[in-house]
């Protein structure tokens, strides 16, 4: 059975920890926040660095974009709103619609990092080329060439990590205060999460499910 706080369960616990706490099987949003850690070489529960050759970065950015997307459904509003509603505040509404635009290009555009504006969509505007760091920069994202038509934007991913993490701590806020809030996500997580249990307990709950559905 599915629970607010087993849904959000922050990532610094272990597996052990979650399933002592929860039960078998764990959430889409644990596995997902818990695996873009390590996909930065950065372990889930200490937030240090394993080492200087641990991790996998692009790997841990299209995780990003996918927990971004993930979390942006569960929310029941749309990546302009969400960016507007739980995003950092210093976020200038320009910023705003590049980082759109970022996972525009990545969710549609086979993981390309350039962003052309959709002729057939009626979108306007320069084409922009995104280029990822993990090296210390004072913002999540900046600018760094503009041409006539097109733009050059460097996004930091340690900080654009971190937003998304404390986007997804103040909507765990927010649902806990909304009970319909609470009501939808629970409603969207039970209907398409596939958890990651044993074989026996996951056809056991099939078997189940088969049951309930019948007249």
């Amino acid at each position: 059975m599915m629970d607010i706080d087993r849904i959000f369960c922050e990532p610094k616990f272990s597996k052990d920890e979650y399933i002592s706490k929860y039960g078998d099987g764990y959430s889409n949003l644990y596995l997902l926040r818990k695996d873009i850690w390590w996909c930065r070489g950065i372990d889930p529960s200490t937030k240090t660095k394993i080492s200087n050759d641990a991790g996998a970065p692009f790997a841990a950015f299209l995780l990003i974009r996918i927990l971004f997307n993930y979390i942006v459904h569960l929310s029941g509003t749309d990546y302009q709103n969400y960016i507007r509603k739980y995003l950092p505040t210093d976020l200038s509404a320009k910023e705003a619609e590049i980082l759109n635009r970022l996972r525009n290009a990545l969710e549609h555009l086979s993981y390309n990092l350039v962003w052309t504006p959709d002729i057939k969509k009626g979108e306007k505007g320069k084409i922009i080329y995104f280029a990822v760091t993990e090296e210390n920069t004072e913002s999540l994202m900046e600018m760094i060439d503009e041409q006539e038509n097109e733009e050059t934007w460097i996004v930091n991913i340690d900080q654009l990590h971190q937003a998304i993490e404390s986007s997804i701590n103040i909507l765990y806020k927010d649902v806990i205060k909304n009970d319909q809030l609470s009501k939808d996500i629970l409603a969207l997580a039970g209907a398409h999460s596939m958890h990651v249990v044993e074989k026996k307990i996951l056809l056991d709950t099939v078997k189940s499910r088969s049951k309930s559905h019948n007249i």
